[in-house]
């Protein structure tokens, strides 16, 4: 007659396979968490290009049809679609004249890009001098 032992020695208890369980959950949970941070980060990079973009954009043609200007600021907003979600960005024009040597006629224009991502606000200048 066989004898069967009461002890089972080569399987796992049930302790062991939670607490397997219980790291492999606060590993994945880690792993979720940093591809949440990456594309957060991802995205402020998209809006900090798009605004970078856009006031290039602004400039070039403010320099082109800045010719009889005199000073002044203009303050508008537009916006741009971001991964099929439509942006909002503020965009600020100054041009004021810069005094030189000769006869004056030389103007500094600058364009500033608002925008803002949750709750944070970010801007971005550029500038560019203009002589006639």
């Amino acid at each position: 007659m066989k004898t069967t032992s009461t002890s089972n020695s080569a399987g796992f208890t049930l302790i062991e396979v939670l607490a397997a369980v219980v790291i492999m959950m606060i590993g994945l949970l880690g792993m979720l968490q940093s591809v949440n941070v990456a594309i957060d980060h991802d995205l402020k990079n998209k809006l900090r290009d798009e605004a970078v973009s856009l006031a290039e954009e602004q400039l070039n043609h403010f320099r082109m049809y800045s010719t009889s200007l005199a000073t002044g600021r203009y303050v508008g907003g537009t916006t741009r679609t971001i991964r099929g979600i439509e942006k909002p960005f503020q965009v600020t024009k100054d041009w004021e004249p810069i005094s030189t040597p000769d006869d004056g006629s030389a103007r500094r224009l600058t364009v500033t890009v608002d925008w803002s991502y949750k709750g944070l606000h970010s801007s971005h200048a550029i500038s560019s001098v203009l002589r006639r």
